[in-house]
């Protein structure tokens, strides 16, 4: 349960001559090779069907008796934007499945559509709405429970429903600018049966998430943006073991320590409360560095640390929520060397603690990608992964994949 907002892009500095003059590899990339638009009646569609296929050598996620499969993944989207006036639109919808050759009756899919709507009145205010449906199953890292101090996984993966509806305004004036988003998300998960047999209800997670975000910006110059921030969240599900109220409340700038430095740090002060397990507070922070180390390499380091919380249950069901900590260091890198091949190699280390220290999962993350592009209407992918943790409940799990596939606008 994120209790910070998403940073936002440090691309995004108003006015700064160094923002509109640096780009990283991976956007100059995208830039210069665009997929194709196909207008019709006033829209522009971008639609993109993806093939792949791999090999998962975990494909369950567990920590004894891994299982590997070979993989094949078929990827279908589309996207229509159209402006009118002040007024613009944009529809989109997408279809993912993984069919895993060692569960040929359990294929990961990930489904949505939604549809956003951007009023634009003047050059400085701005108003937007947003509504989606997506429904997922896909493979993840705990995809299990405690059940009386032993961790159990479950016999599928689990399976949700979630609708997302947002509101947001954003205002300027001169240096000054107010951004607000309100957010309700409804989330609805199927029960589970863990490996052992035992049917484990999801209603901890079942239920309405309510959130309110406010970021304060003044421009003091060029090359600097400092704001306050302030978020919300209220979260009621059908369990009320897993209710929570969220608040933190930070400061933060956006900053060029250096012409082809840019950088966005946030700090500041977030308290918890379960309504049952009590609560927990503390410092939280955000941020990022990206270092335009050549015209052909860009680096990106980012950290951050968050709330969350941990649910158990006993054989009885009788269920339990923990305050937790989630610390994460990212190290990436994207690489240009032909102007139609880009290479991005990325890490990340995350540390998961609950409060009382019983339990704490240690994540290590590693992946090179590639993508070449073959013509305007043809791109080649290769993705190979790394993932392991170390955990005193989970055990020692690790997973490698390789993915090899084309992409196409048509």
């Amino acid at each position: 349960m994120t209790i910070l907002a998403s940073v936002t892009t440090v691309a995004t500095v108003a006015g700064s001559a160094a923002a509109q003059d640096a780009m990283t590899v991976a956007d100059r990339f995208r830039q210069n090779n665009p997929e194709p638009v196909v207008h019709t009646a006033g829209w522009m569609l971008r639609p993109l069907v993806e093939l792949r296929a791999g090999y998962t050598d975990n494909v369950d996620w567990v920590a004894t008796e891994a299982k590997g499969s070979p993989e094949l993944t078929l990827r279908g989207s589309i996207e229509a934007t159209r402006e009118t006036g002040l007024l613009q639109a944009t529809l989109r919808a997408s279809l993912e499945t993984t069919q895993y050759a060692s569960r040929r009756f359990d294929a990961a899919r990930n489904t949505g559509a939604g549809a956003t709507l951007a009023l634009r009145p003047s050059q400085s205010l701005t108003l937007r709405t947003s509504i989606a449906y997506e429904e997922n199953k896909t493979p993840t890292s705990a995809n299990g429970i405690e059940i009386d101090g032993d961790w159990v996984p479950y016999a599928s993966f689990a399976a949700f429903r979630r609708v997302p509806l947002v509101l947001g305004v954003e205002a300027s004036i001169g240096r000054h600018r107010l951004d607000v988003e309100a957010t309700s998300t409804y989330n609805n998960y199927d029960e589970l049966v863990t490996q052992t047999g035992i049917a484990v209800s999801q209603d901890f997670r079942s239920g309405w998430q309510h959130g309110l975000r406010t970021r304060a910006t003044w421009s003091a110059h060029d090359a600097l943006e400092a704001f306050i921030e302030g978020e919300a969240k209220i979260e009621r599900y059908v369990n009320d073991t897993a209710d929570t109220d969220q608040y933190s409340l930070a400061v933060g700038a956006v900053f060029e320590p250096h012409p082809l430095v840019r950088a966005e740090i946030l700090a500041g002060y977030a308290y918890q409360d379960y309504r049952i397990a009590g609560g927990t507070s503390g410092i939280i922070f955000d941020g990022d560095i990206v270092w335009y180390m050549s015209p052909l390499v860009t680096v990106t380091l980012d950290a951050s640390r968050e709330f969350r919380g941990n649910v158990f249950t006993t054989a009885d069901g009788a269920f339990s929520t923990e305050p937790a900590t989630t610390d994460r260091i990212g190290l990436s890198a994207d690489w240009e060397p032909l102007r139609r091949l880009l290479v991005s190699a990325g890490s990340a280390w995350t540390v998961d603690e609950t409060a009382s220290g019983d339990r704490r999962d240690t994540f290590v993350s590693l992946s090179v990608k590639a993508q070449y592009v073959v013509s305007d209407r043809l791109h080649a992918w290769l993705e190979v992964e790394h993932q392991s943790g170390q955990s005193n409940l989970i055990g020692d799990v690790s997973r490698n994949r390789i993915s090899l596939g084309v992409s196409t606008p048509y």
